[in-house]
Formats: structure tokens, C-alpha cells, sequence
């Protein structure tokens, strides 16, 4: 399994890489696929696969945010209206519409905007000038966080942070998560030189850190609500797309709001 693990990581990293470098359409076009591959993964979570209306919607209405997120469609507002009465819509069509009919519509809109809004930040935050700084600061955080808050946590960790959610996690492994983070924001901002100050890309390190690990958690709470281990086995030794970019995706939005507003 640690083989296995390490085999994908090896593969998967340098691509990763490799196309944010590219960016353009070739990271659009990752974005967009790796969008529609997780709403895949949490309509399998919440049992849209099995309500064929529901997830030709869901899949449309993915495509639809993604398409927003990374600047292709111009209007926001009249986009998510649309999701919306295209969530509505696909329950009004099933045999059985009344049954659980608001938990259907919240599922719907959450996989979608999950999906579609979160997973193509990569592609849009490339867009921005010094956009390869930002995006690799939110990536290299992200894991650098990850590893620290595993190593911390492993050392030194004793009250746990969300016992019910992630029993491995603890508040001091979170602390040294996000002092990795910051950390790794400096040196992100040392050896590519963004056009951010020393100050300002530390707290970029420290938020692409926090908002990374509330995604991670987030990731969990859905799976252990749904009763999975796994969002998919789509990558060997990693799991499925989520599983991989669950912190990343939520990270790079998170840089992509700091350097708009602040």
C-alpha cells in the first residue's frame, strides 16, 4: 500500500506541477475534467447516481459553475439561477418528487457548487498576474502544512480537534500545520518572488494553511456522514480526486480572496 501510495505521488505530483506550469487552457482544461470527476465522486456520496435525472443535472450544472469559475460564461447571478431551477427541475421530473425533496435540492447545489466552484480556483487563480507563484504557494502551503501538521500532531499532539470527524487530527498538530504553512509561504515568496512583501506572504501561507485543513475536514465530514472511507479509488494508494485535492481546491480559493481583497 505505502509502495503504491508512493508510485501515484511520484506520477501524479510532477504532472500536477507540469501543467500548472503550462497553465492556459491545458490547466481550464485539468480543472474542468478533475470538476466533473468529483461531482462523479459525491453523487456517488449522496446517491444521485441513482436518480438518472438528478445527476444529468448535477453534471450539467457542474459543468456550468466550472465554466463561470474559470471566465468562460460572463455572468455569475444568472448562472447559479440557472443550477438552481435546473436542481429543481430534475427532482419535479423523478417518479417520487416529494420524497426528501429538500435534501435532494441542498445535495444537488452542494456536489455542484463543491465541484464546479472550488476545484477550477487552481485555473483561475493562474490567471492572475504572478499567477504561478500563487498557485504553487497554494499547493507547496498546502502540503507543507499537511506534512507539519502530521508531524506535530504525531510528536506532540494531545487534545484532539474534531474527535468525531478526523480522530487523528489535533489542535497542536493544526498549530504546526499552520506555522508550516506560513513558513512555507516565505519560502514560496523567496525562491519565485511574487509580488507580495515578506509579511503579506506569510499570512498568505497562514491562510492558504487554515482554509486547506477545514477543507480536508470538510472532505471527512461528508465521508464519514455517508459511511465511506474513500471518495473513489480513481488514484492508487490516494483514493479518489477529493481525497487528493480536497485542502488544495479550498486553499487555492482562499489565495485567490486574499490577493482580491486585501
Amino acid at each position: 500500500m505505502l509502495r503504491t501510495r508512493i508510485l501515484s505521488a511520484m506520477v501524479f505530483a510532477p504532472a500536477l506541477l507540469g501543467v500548472v506550469y503550462i497553465g492556459g487552457v491545458w490547466l481550464h482544461g485539468v480543472s474542468f475534467i478533475l470538476a466533473m470527476l468529483s461531482f462523479w465522486e459525491l453523487s456517488r456520496m449522496f446517491g444521485l447516481d441513482q436518480r438518472p435525472f438528478e445527476l444529468a443535472a448535477g453534471y450539467i450544472g457542474t459543468a456550468v459553475i466550472a465554466a463561470v469559475t474559470l471566465g468562460y460564461l460572463p455572468d455569475p447571478l444568472a448562472a447559479w439561477i440557472f443550477v438552481t431551477l435546473l436542481a429543481f427541475l430534475a427532482i419535479l421530473k423523478t417518479p417520487a418528487p416529494l420524497e426528501g425533496a429538500h435534501h435532494r435540492v441542498g445535495n444537488m447545489l452542494l456536489a455542484m457548487a463543491y465541484a464546479g466552484a472550488l476545484l477550477p480556483m487552481l485555473g483561475k487563480l493562474r490567471d492572475l498576474d504572478d499567477g504561478l507563484s500563487y498557485c504553487l504557494a497554494a499547493i507547496f502551503c498546502t502540503w507543507g502544512s499537511d506534512t507539519g501538521a502530521y508531524f506535530v500532531g504525531k510528536a506532540f499532539g494531545k487534545r484532539k480537534l474534531f474527535e468525531l470527524v478526523s480522530p487523528k487530527k489535533t489542535l497542536e498538530g493544526a498549530l504546526g500545520g499552520v506555522a508550516c504553512g506560513g513558513l512555507v509561504g516565505l519560502i514560496v515568496h523567496q525562491v519565485f518572488s511574487p509580488s507580495l512583501t515578506e509579511i503579506e506572504a506569510i499570512g498568505l501561507g497562514v491562510v492558504a494553511a487554515i482554509v486547506g485543513a477545514i477543507g480536508d475536514l470538510g472532505e471527512s465530514l461528508l465521508k464519514r456522514s455517508t459511511g465511506i472511507k474513500d471518495s473513489s479509488q480513481l488514484i492508487p494508494g490516494h483514493g479518489g480526486v477529493l481525497d487528493r485535492f480536497d485542502g488544495v481546491m479550498f486553499s487555492a480559493g482562499a489565495v485567490y480572496l486574499y490577493l482580491t481583497l486585501f
